[in-house]
């Protein structure tokens, strides 16, 4: 199972959607802040998360310290804590990347006491298993190592961002892809998981 996070335009909506979207009950008619667009979408996005965390055995999160994985993990850390994120992060490696966004993800892996896996697309190259593009990109040769870190990680989901490629009606979308399954069946954990979370 693929998760993508589908980001959209900003924007005021009613107290009562708000609280129905983030899972908040009004008590005795008192008055709260309108959320915005961008509070429900972190508020379903934090959902996601943790629904993920409470279906499957084995998640992993796609973080390679570009601005998209850095807002994926700080919503993964908003839907746990002050617990740890209880699964690891994953980066496909291209070898072209900015030393100071390795130092970055690394500073980061450690502050928040994640464990990280590492995928080197050089590594490909080097023994055979990949070739070279005539226009020396490497992001497309992402695909098979990625492959490669999920069948040996054992994987059952993994959590990316990807941008909409067209506005769904309201502005925004979260959709849910089958993108591989196991032999095993991903147990359902403990139910009480989820309440726990979400009355934090």
């Amino acid at each position: 199972m693929t998760i993508t996070l589908a980001s959209a335009s900003s924007g005021a909506v009613t107290t009562s959607s708000a609280d129905a979207a983030a899972g908040n009950s009004a008590a005795g008619g008192a008055r709260h802040t309108p959320l915005t667009q961008l509070d429900l979408l972190e508020a379903e996005g934090i959902h996601v998360i943790r629904e993920v965390a409470g279906e499957l055995e084995r998640p992993v999160l796609l973080f390679s310290g570009g601005k998209d994985s850095v807002v994926m993990l700080h919503l993964a850390v908003k839907a746990f804590w002050p617990a740890p994120i209880p699964f690891p992060v994953l980066h496909i490696d291209t070898g072209h990347n900015f030393p100071e966004v390795l130092a970055f993800r690394d500073r980061t892996v450690e502050q928040l006491g994640l464990r990280l896996v590492v995928e080197h697309v050089q590594d490909w190259i080097d023994d055979g298993r990949l070739r070279e593009r005539a226009d020396g990109t490497r992001n497309p040769l992402q695909t098979q190592p990625l492959l490669h870190a999920i069948g040996q990680g054992r994987f059952d989901g993994v959590i990316v961002f990807q941008p909409p490629v067209e506005t769904a009606p309201g502005g925004h979308r979260i959709d849910h892809h089958v993108a591989f399954r196991h032999a095993q069946r991903p147990r359902r954990r403990a139910a009480g998981l989820l309440r726990r979370l979400a009355s934090n």
